[in-house]
């Protein structure tokens, strides 16, 4: 690494680093059993772990800084000289030098804007980045703009380029009862026969429990969570397809 910056650990225990002046982020999976210097699994922004190139395009970066996930597993990066926010959907999945799916502040993944005045969705040199996840807010340290944005993630997830229409189909419920005690029932619907998961997460972005984890066929499916184990709280569960994810949020009350 050269001068890393950002460090990030998701609810599987993966250690993502912002690798900065190697114009990169690394993934470290199960870093906690990893040896000194052990090599890293993966990396965003370069195609391998022996390049540096700095880009502004989809797959590049230049001086990534902070990186943060959110609890359906999106990683969020301060891609600070190129005055963006990268985002990745599903990024513990994604091979070396993977697109991203999403920008924040430029209108693409090329260009090159600092308004003077700023304007509400504007960067100039963003450093760091953090996800509440309990209020689906998505925070920035906006340097040179002397200033902290707060976005909505709702509203930063409608700015995705949408795939195919399967995506309209692909649909996760919210639960009932909700607030439940101790169980609560969630209904999800599937458009064609695949692998799928649904696992329930803590605010910190932990795996608590999983629901299901593998083949379903296509069609509506409900299943039953038991949080007699867990303590009162909040808690999101996400359902993951084929380049498809969504997440809800539900409250635990003893």
């Amino acid at each position: 690494m050269t001068r890393a910056y950002g460090v990030f650990v998701d609810g599987s225990g993966r250690l993502w680093v912002g690798d900065r002046d190697n114009n990169r982020v690394l993934r470290f999976d199960n870093a906690s059993a990893k040896a000194n210097g052990a090599a890293a699994d993966g990396v965003l922004g370069q195609t391998d772990l022996v390049t540096a190139a700095a880009a502004r395009t989809q797959a590049g970066l230049e001086g990534p800084r902070g990186v943060f996930g959110d609890a359906s597993g999106k990683l969020y990066v301060n891609d600070e000289a190129n005055n963006r926010i990268i985002v990745y959907n599903n990024a513990a999945t994604k091979a070396n030098g993977s697109k991203a799916d999403n920008v924040l502040g430029q209108v693409d993944f090329t260009s090159y804007t600092i308004p003077n005045p700023p304007t509400a969705g504007s960067l100039n040199y963003p450093e760091f980045v953090w996800v509440d996840n309990a209020n689906r807010h998505l925070w920035i340290a906006d340097e040179y703009n002397f200033r902290v944005l707060r976005f909505d993630l709702a509203a930063a997830t409608a700015v995705e380029e949408k795939g195919s229409q399967i995506a309209n189909d692909f649909r996760l419920d919210q639960n009932y009862p909700n607030p439940f005690n101790p169980s609560t029932t969630i209904r999800f619907h599937v458009p064609a026969t695949g692998t799928v998961t649904l696992a329930v997460y803590d605010m910190l972005g932990r795996e608590v429990a999983r629901l299901v984890d593998g083949v379903m066929q296509a069609g509506a499916h409900s299943v039953q969570m038991n949080g007699s184990g867990l303590s009162s709280g909040i808690y999101f569960y996400r359902l993951s397809g084929t380049n498809v994810v969504e997440v809800r949020k539900m409250i635990l009350m003893k």
